[in-house]
């Protein structure tokens, strides 16, 4: 795939049909040859947030952790605390994770050659898509995950342009009150803060 505008080409195929392939410990998306924009390439990580929720919800009660854990369990507590729980839901879970991190390394390697205001048109797409709060109090396994990825972003915010990461700073901190933030959320907020001043 050729990303427009930068001369950047990113090996894909088969049409973007959701293949994570691990190379080496890493992910490496494949769609068919073809020339997207930055802004298209951004656009793509609400495909895996939108399938991530689709696909929980089809578990159905197999989206239950095991006995003995709370509904926060899973995939959240392996990734932030260290857990080895294993479930249907974990490895959904996991395959979110490693498709978003795929994607973000292939949108920071081609915002690496753009220009400015492109670079900065692209996160604010993925910003928009990745720093949406929601209910604090919800233990949904979409929810936890959803909050836990913020901190996927944290290498992009340095191409937001000081008025989107004023957009987003206040997005987090109306939506929760700083004791419901996660830790992960609080070094999200201190990021934005230091690129507002920028």
């Amino acid at each position: 795939m050729r990303v427009r505008g930068v001369g950047l080409t990113i090996p894909w195929a088969n049409g973007y049909n959701d293949s994570i392939l691990k190379q080496k410990g890493h992910c490496v998306m494949e769609e068919q040859t073809g020339a997207v924009s930055l802004v298209e390439l951004a656009g793509k990580l609400k495909e895996s947030y939108d399938e991530f929720a689709d696909a929980v919800s089809g578990l159905g009660s197999k989206a239950k952790g095991h006995a003995g854990t709370s509904k926060m369990g899973g995939s959240f507590l392996r990734w932030i605390a260290g857990s080895h729980l294993a479930t249907p839901r974990d490895a959904l879970c996991d395959t979110f994770l490693s498709k978003v991190q795929g994607q973000l390394e292939l949108l920071q390697m081609a915002l690496e050659g753009a220009a400015p205001e492109e670079a900065a048109e692209a996160t604010a797409v993925a910003a928009d898509i990745m720093i949406c709060p929601v209910d604090s109090q919800s233990n949904s396994t979409t929810g936890l995950m959803k909050r836990a990825m913020v901190s996927q972003f944290l290498p992009l915010i340095a191409y937001l342009t000081p008025e989107k990461a004023q957009e987003c700073h206040d997005r987090m901190t109306t939506a929760y009150r700083r004791r419901d933030l996660l830790p992960v959320e609080k070094q999200l907020i201190e990021a934005l803060e230091q690129r507002m001043q920028a």
